[in-house]
């Protein structure tokens, strides 16, 4: 839904985690970027992976017994790895990594081609180069058999399917892929979320999961504040947009900081406490336009209000970066922000930013209107189970094989090699089984960070197949900061529009037509009417553009969607 700050967010993720994964053991960018991602959780049992299908992998579906992806075993299809004779397949993968420019030179990755015997030539580009270089690769019809990311095609999968580039793999996946198959009909979400409005499946998604089985990553991004302020000032963590206020004017007052609050460039920070968001959004299964709602106004009236009294920094609309840096905290010039887990607690002062020994930052939930109120997250916050898909191309010679191959990232044999590297090298056991990082990756002998040294062992955020998100609380155990996202992650989703849900290429192409044009007035008049350059005398007139641009039919393309993916 709102692709281009999960972009933006995601790029931000990756570039930040090999910044923050050394902190203390040693990004609310509202949407989908770092979604690859660099949060993962605590620690309980890596090796006892049992529950809901990891090493058991949930194996039985419908009577069909899913294969380990231990060395001899075979899935349904009959292929049996390694294979007698190399094989090869090509994918088309986004690839970050400062140290490995082809992710053949991966232990893990040459680990994989051994346990299969299928060498793999990738196509690799980076994030920020990633839709240019895929619109030319379709538009050249030189595409490999595999894509990583599959859902960038113009108008969704499906749309790739119908022109003839993706495959249908509805019959396929059951036959070739047991793995994959049994984790995700182990939970009802996650196999709606992996199908098609009409049941069918277009591409194989990469699944996370914890050590007890498939689950949602937890937030790793919100509101974070300066608790040595608010101890200084004998002030209790805010809940309501009033204890923001009050809370915002002390530091304002006390310590004189330019901007008290570090706002997001699009000035939306606080605008689910109005039980609104700034775009789509929904209400008991109804979709609504948060700007078209009169508690909008209200947001943006109390915005102007405290844009007026020097509460929120006066150029967050011209900020360089869509999620402004927390780090600017540590040097005095505001007291919250936005920001990702690994910023919180003590890190920055850690990281050498500042050198007040006070220095702290506490992870806050979201604001609400009244004491008591739920407080609720935005869409920059995508913890979904399923996530990048996997498309198998018209080029593909040899499906049964690729899809074969694919299924073995979904065994705990793979998802360990893809996550942890090689056991003995870069992480052992523990008595209980859970995984303990070696010297090699958590005390560098070339002074790397933990995150970029397992970088260059392992896929990290590039990864597919089963992805564990808990590796990042393993790298970085002991770490108070960890803690941020426990707060965050038990906000509620109530408002949330599943990121799995899909127009039709008819409906995608109307409204990229007219949303397009509605979502550019939307923003620029938001910062207007925040800043005063617009008075609130022409509100009316805002919100019969909105309608004459199309709005009401961009609501209708959402409210057919989103009751196709409900009736899934």
């Amino acid at each position: 839904m709102k692709a281009k700050k999960g972009l933006a967010l995601l790029l931000m993720m990756v570039l930040a985690v090999s910044l923050f994964a050394g902190c203390g053991n040693k990004e609310k960018g509202k949407k989908e970027e770092q979604n690859q991602q660099v949060e993962k959780q605590e620690t309980d049992d890596k090796g006892s992976k049992d529950d809901a299908g990891k090493e058991d992998t949930g194996g039985n579906t419908e009577g069909e017994e899913a294969s380990s992806g231990t060395e001899g075993e075979t899935g349904t299809s009959g292929i049996q790895f390694p294979l007698a004779e190399k094989e090869e397949l090509s994918m088309w993968l986004i690839w970050t990594n400062s140290y490995k420019e082809d992710p053949n030179e991966l232990i893990s990755v040459q680990k994989v081609e051994e346990n299969t015997n299928v060498h793999v030539k990738w196509t690799t580009v980076s994030s920020n180069e990633a839709t240019e270089k895929f619109g030319l690769m379709l538009a050249s019809g030189d595409y490999p058999e595999l894509i990583y990311s599959a859902a960038t095609y113009p108008n969704g999968m499906v749309k790739g399917v119908e022109d003839g580039v993706y495959l249908d793999l509805t019959e396929e996946i059951p036959k070739y892929m047991p793995n994959y198959e049994a984790l995700r009909r182990s939970d009802e979400t996650v196999y709606k979320d992996t199908v098609t409005d009409d049941g069918r499946s277009v591409a194989v998604y990469v699944l996370a999961s914890d050590d007890e089985g498939i689950r949602a990553e937890k937030v790793f991004g919100g509101l974070l504040v300066r608790q040595d302020w608010l101890d200084e000032l004998k002030l209790p963590l805010p809940e309501t947009m009033e204890d923001w206020h009050t809370m915002l004017t002390a530091f304002k007052d006390t310590y004189h900081c330019e901007a008290p609050h570090l706002m997001f460039r699009d000035g939306m920070d606080f605008v689910m406490a109005y039980g609104v968001l700034d775009e789509f959004y929904q209400e008991n299964g109804t979709v609504k336009y948060g700007p078209l709602e009169p508690s909008y106004r209200e947001y943006l009236e109390t915005m102007n209000q405290w844009y007026n009294e020097g509460l929120i920094d006066r150029n967050f609309m011209s900020s360089s970066q869509f999620w402004p840096t927390a780090a600017d905290t540590a040097t005095g010039r505001g007291g919250a922000a936005g920001g990702i887990w690994g910023e919180a607690a003590d890190s920055l002062l850690t990281r050498g930013l500042t050198q007040e020994e006070s220095f702290c930052l506490t992870a806050v939930a979201n604001p609400v209107l009244n004491h008591g109120d739920m407080p609720q997250i935005d869409t920059g916050a995508d913890s979904r189970i399923s996530k990048i898909p996997v498309a198998v191309t018209k080029n593909c010679k040899n499906v049964e094989l690729a899809l074969s191959w694919l299924d073995y990232w979904y065994t705990e044999e793979c998802m360990m090699l893809a996550t942890y590297g090689v056991e003995g090298e870069t992480y052992t056991k523990d008595s209980n089984g859970a995984v303990v990082m070696t010297d090699l990756i958590m005390n560098s002998p070339d002074g790397y960070t933990p995150m970029d040294a397992l970088s260059q062992y392992t896929l990290g955020v590039a990864n597919f197949g089963l992805y564990d998100w808990m590796s990042m609380d393993v790298l970085n155990s002991g770490s108070k900061a960890l803690s941020a996202k426990d707060t965050w992650d038990a906000m509620g989703r109530d408002l949330i529009i599943p990121s799995t849900v899909t127009m039709t290429p008819d409906e995608a192409y109307q409204y990229a037509d007219k949303y397009t044009a509605v979502q550019t007035m939307v923003q620029e008049m938001s910062i207007k009417y925040m800043t005063g350059q617009e008075s609130f005398d022409g509100y009316d007139a805002f919100l019969d553009n909105l309608k004459k641009y199309g709005i009401e039919d961009c609501i209708a393309i959402w409210q057919a969607a989103l009751d196709r993916y409900n009736n899934r």
